[in-house]
């Protein structure tokens, strides 16, 4: 028989789970048991016409068993006992059937220990209470007292019995055997056709992962099939892999078009052994949606659509959340169908992750829906562990593709190290062997590329921190806690198995009554039968305790006497200098270090207290630091290199610090933070210092908050002072002001204005005006102090420029905010409309080491958000490809104002004094302009007013001799983009080049009729003067015949503008001063003489001239 299913997706669907709505044409009639039961006794009924002897509300006798049914959902459950047998009686009109038959599914689950089983019997009548002879279920051993899983059984109704209603008893009996029976559950009791299968195979998802793969799943595991039991009218079929034993995926050898698709399969074999002859499937995949999603790393997923999307549609990482948050990034792949985001945070394995779509439109235009995936972050790997300092082993959960990756995709995270791999190596097993030598006790992060096992299923790539360790853990303090409670603190975390055994501590021959590994893991609180005595000296022992990598210690012992120890005030102990990237070939040793320094006027024990950095925490042993002493924390097995500089400890499981930014925590061992300190690339004051082997200073260790301006490069010779006051060291009052870093708009009541320094939590004193007036309703101070928010009684308008003055405010150190620095201002911007932001200028052939830059210019009176608007270049079919999105959070261009975006700011100011860096927007990469020739593309974030400038190094000045680091300008912002003499050379007199101010050349229009010439006389090759003339028109009607030609004083022909070209009302022509064969003309006077024809035939010539003068050496 042929189970016809249909198949619709619709936006919100799972990986994991049910990802189409699913219906099939089998006109059955089945109890499913979902309905809230009554609890009532025969023959009044627990559900409609059913009934039992004896209905519970707890699983005994006839009760509903939740989470037992066939898909965890309800269940009819039956617990016989000596006393009693379960009866259940229900009845059904048979009149709609030809030849039926009763199915259901039945299942037991372990009842203590005995080993009766339940037996089962069905009986039928044509009344309620007048049986028929009962039929036994299977036997007696077909539901044991044990776990066993749903089956199906079948059963004929008697022909007496058809066309009419029919009555049912089930009796499910206390079966032979000792002790305890099994309970027994019933699920889909129904009745059926008896040619009709009654639990066909159904495929409970269909999605296209990509426009050429159809996944499918299916409700059970299946044998593979065949492509010839495929039937698809188009595309051709050409490949079959089935991930997993339920899934299978179809592969097409072209593009599945959009459309209702219908496909059948037929003879699919379950394992079980049950066959479907048919399933027709009917998948909706008109739409585009989110096909499939490979996690590339924890910070990189990429995302693949249904169909080919348009590209300007998905441009936009807003459009997209993962987990709730927007990505950081986006980059469109050149398949056109899928793409990648950089996420704003970092992925952790084992998590749900939730992806979300936006509406997209296909290369079709065709808009679709917004869409969800749902999955669960796996990578496959079951163990992970160093064996050695040279072998690193990775097993997983199933043979692997050995093809589907490369041993160099494996990385190290902030390390040179490389890898190769042994030969031969089980298919489910890695065997990476490092180029160096691990380094013992040091934490590595290790990238695991994204691979794909033998049968084509995905494991995604992942981030797996290890250690190399062959060093025991060591007892290296002991912190009183209570009268009866002490704290073990090791050098590392322990097996929690062996950290929990009683007997391997001790004092005075007596055992702890509670042992408790802590959740740092290097941390055990044990728990004595007797109260410590204040003065005495203990020994508490410990013994065969085991760290995680299976290294166990022998016996060990710690002296202590009980007394309370003083405490520790925040800053008592600093973060003094650190050195995130040390570099080889240095004066200091190629190792990362942390320096500490006690400011405080007390002996401070360091046992306990606890270094961490973003990633990983590690635990300072039993040491004592002196008031103004130092100490050079470092990896434990390097602690030789650096005992020239100082005192030194070692650390076992050392935090490695990220080398471009991080943040790193200091606290004791009550867990209480001591210190902290935060630093970026851009705390170093250049790129240089931040990748030459620098350290970070702080410069005064006694100021009580953190400021960034307090932590600065290392200015020492040796770029580092271990051990040593701080190179940059300054004890000086920070008299440095704060300074307002933006304003920003988040609500229609609300402003942020963020900071440059951390700020006085006492906002009381602050005075905030604003013009036009605000009515303040409320100031808050964010967690980091780096930020206000205000908050207003009314709503902001649209295009108003607010200005707001602050006054009376501080930073945590107390300097007051400068007069100068008071003033901050803040719009809720206008929607842009087309040319309102144009390309104005274009750096496309920098100067060698030099940045290339692309000026907007606001030509409208709004104030307009370029937020997701974006930079892109055309590829070589001419389409817009290469979007680099320009800025993703707010950013406001004024009216009548310019922004430069450009890939070095530092740079562009020294190579162009003039230009003005304020309006500079530094950018990771551009979009590739070529030296020669290109595009320039300027996108809206929708792209529905694309502005498109071609350019060419032939529209330079034709007597420029050299165009590198020579801009082009654009003389008029409303003069089309693409019309030639709209682009010059900028001026020498400005540089070469005008970024963020106004052009060196322009031509904004002239509001007399006729035509113009302007500046009359100018000076073709002279640096600094005006080294072009325009040559406007302004006339009443359009559609205009003109011919300008330029002549000299004898009568000769010097240069056509332009001939028998269509006029507008008006417009501009330039001349640079060259004749028709691109030589200087001489100096002297020329005449324009122009050539008119209207309409009607009638011509009128205007003669003007020109004076071109020269350079005086």
């Amino acid at each position: 028989m042929r189970i016809f299913q249909n198949v619709w997706s619709f936006f919100a669907f799972s990986i994991l789970g049910f990802g189409c709505l699913l219906s099939a044409e089998i006109f059955a009639q089945v109890q499913d048991f979902e309905s809230n039961f009554e609890i009532v006794n025969h023959p009044e009924e627990f559900l409609p016409f059913w009934s039992a002897n004896e209905v519970r509300s707890t699983a005994a006798r006839v009760f509903q068993a939740n989470g037992e049914g066939r898909n965890g959902s309800r269940a009819l459950g039956v617990q016989p006992i000596s006393t009693f047998d379960g009866e259940i009686h229900t009845s059904y009109d048979l009149s709609g059937f030809d030849a039926p038959k009763i199915a259901l599914f039945a299942k037991t689950r372990q009842n203590g220990s005995g080993n009766r089983p339940a037996t089962v019997f069905i009986s039928f009548g044509k009344e309620i209470g007048n049986y028929g002879q009962a039929v036994q279920i299977g036997d007696n051993n077909t539901f044991p007292n044990q776990h066993t899983d749903y089956k199906l059984y079948e059963l004929g109704v008697p022909v007496e019995y058809w066309n009419n209603r029919v009555f049912i008893k089930i009796e499910v009996k206390y079966g032979p055997g000792v002790g305890s029976a099994a309970r027994f559950f019933l699920d889909d009791f129904g009745f059926y056709e008896v040619e009709e299968q009654v639990d066909p195979i159904k495929v409970v998802e269909a999605r296209l992962l990509n426009p050429f793969e159809l996944y499918l799943s299916f409700d059970r595991p299946i044998i593979p099939f065949e492509q010839t039991q495929i039937s698809f009218s188009s595309p051709k079929v050409s490949g079959l892999y089935f991930p997993v034993d339920y899934e299978a995926v179809i592969e097409f050898e072209s593009e599945v078009l959009s459309g209702i698709l219908n496909l059948q399969l037929v003879d699919l074999e379950a394992q079980d052994g049950q066959l479907t002859a048919e399933i027709g499937i009917e998948l909706d995949h008109r739409l585009i949606r989110m096909g499939d999603i490979l996690i590339r790393s924890p910070e990189l997923i990429e995302l693949s659509f249904s169909q080919f999307y348009e590209a300007s549609s998905v441009s936009q990482a807003n459009k997209f959340r993962i987990n709730g948050a927007v990505p950081s990034g986006l980059t469109l792949s050149e398949d056109g169908f899928s793409l990648t985001l950089e996420l704003s945070q970092v992925l952790r394995l084992e998590e749900e992750i939730k992806v979300e779509a936006e509406a997209v439109q296909n290369k079709n235009q065709l808009m679709g829906e917004p869409s969800e995936i749902l999955l669960v972050y796996e990578d496959g790997v079951s163990e992970f562990f160093a064996i050695s300092e040279s072998r690193l082993v990775m097993n997983h959960q199933e043979s692997l593709n050995q093809n589907s990756f490369s041993i160099s995709d494996f990385k190290l995270l902030e390390s040179e190290i490389t890898f190769s791999t042994e030969q031969d190596q089980d298919n489910n097993q890695i065997v990476l062997i490092p180029g160096e030598v691990f380094e013992e006790n040091i934490n590595y992060t290790l990238a695991i590329p994204p691979r794909w096992t033998v049968r084509g299923k995905l494991l995604h790539g992942s981030y797996r921190d290890f250690v190399w360790d062959a060093t025991a853990p060591e007892l290296t303090q002991v912190l009183i806690v209570s009268s009866q409670e002490i704290m073990l603190l090791l050098s590392e975390p322990l097996d929690p198995i062996y950290a929990g055994i009683l007997s391997n501590y001790t004092i005075e021959n007596q055992q702890p009554i509670q042992a408790q590994l802590q959740e740092s893991g290097a941390a055990v609180l044990l728990k004595w039968g007797f109260n410590f005595i204040e003065g005495q000296t203990y020994r508490v022992t410990a013994n065969q305790i085991a760290d995680l990598a299976g290294n166990f210690s022998g016996l060990l012992s710690f002296d202590f006497t009980f007394e309370l120890p003083p405490q520790v005030g925040f800053k008592s102990i600093i973060i003094n200098e650190i050195m995130p990237a040390p570099r080889a070939g240095n004066t200091l040793p190629n190792v990362e270090y942390v320096e500490l320094y006690n400011r405080s006027g007390i002996a401070v024990n360091l046992g306990g207290f606890q270094l961490a950095n973003s990633r990983r925490t590690t635990t300072i042993p039993n040491e004592i630091l002196l008031p103004n002493e130092y100490v050079i924390l470092c990896p434990r097995t390097r602690v030789a290199e650096y005992a020239p500089y100082g005192r030194v400890i070692g650390l076992t499981n050392w935090p490695t610090l990220l080398n471009s930014a991080d943040q790193l925590k200091l606290w004791d061992a009550t867990d209480q933070i001591i210190d902290s300190l935060n630093y970026t690339t851009a705390s170093f004051g250049g790129s240089a210092f931040a990748s030459g082997g620098y350290s970070l200073e702080i410069v005064n260790p006694f100021i009580d908050c953190n400021i960034s301006s307090n932590l600065k490069s290392s200015t020492s010779p040796a770029r580092g002072t271990p051990g040593l006051v701080n190179a940059v060291f300054d004890e000086s009052p920070d008299l440095t002001a704060p300074e307002i870093i933006n304003a920003r708009v988040i609500d229609y009541n609300q402003v942020t204005v963020t900071f440059s320094k951390i700020l006085s939590p006492i906002l009381q004193v602050l005075n905030i005006e604003f013009s036009p007036n605000l009515d303040l309703r409320s100031v808050e101070l964010s967690p980091d102090q780096l930020t206000i928010l205000l908050s207003f009684d009314a709503e902001l308008k649209e295009g108003i420029k607010y200005e707001g003055k602050i006054t009376g405010l501080r930073d945590c150190v107390g300097n007051e905010i400068k007069a100068d620095q008071e003033t901050f201002f803040f719009t809720i911007p206008s929607d842009p409309e087309a040319g309102d932001i144009v390309i104005n200028e274009v750096l496309f052939n920098a100067r060698t080491g030099g940045p290339k830059f692309v000026e907007m210019y606001n030509q409208s009176n709004k104030f307009i958000n370029l937020k997701d608007w974006k930079l892109a270049n055309l590829n070589s079919d001419g389409e817009i490809a290469n979007r680099r999105v320009v800025s993703t959070v707010d950013l406001i261009i004024e009216p009548f104002s310019f922004l430069v975006f450009t890939t070095d700011s530092e740079r562009l100011k020294s190579e162009y004094p003039k230009g003005d860096k304020a309006k500079f927007i530094e950018l990771s990469t551009l979009p590739s302009y070529p030296q020669s020739q290109g595009n320039v593309v300027w996108l809206d974030p929708e792209e529905q007013f694309p502005e498109i400038f071609s350019y060419n190094e032939r529209m330079h000045h034709r007597l420029l001799r050299e165009p590198r680091g020579v801009s082009l300008e654009r003389l008029s912002a409303t003069a089309p983009v693409d019309q030639a003499d709209n682009w010059q050379s900028a001026s020498a007199a400005v540089g070469y080049a005008s970024p963020g101010f106004k052009n060196s050349n322009t031509f904004e229009g002239s509001d007399r009729f006729g035509i113009e010439i302007n500046p009359k006389v100018f000076v073709p090759d002279a640096a600094g003067e005006q080294n072009i003339t325009t040559i406007s028109y302004q006339v009443d009607q359009p559609g205009l015949l003109a011919t300008l030609r330029i002549f000299a004083t004898n009568g000769s022909l010097v240069r056509e503008i332009c001939q028998n070209e269509i006029w507008g009302t008006s417009g501009f022509y330039i001349w640079d001063g060259t004749d028709s064969s691109g030589r200087k003309v001489r100096t002297g006077y020329y005449i324009l003489i122009a050539d008119v024809f209207d309409l009607d035939g009638n011509v009128s010539q205007t003669k003007k001239t020109v004076i071109v003068g020269t350079k005086i050496r």
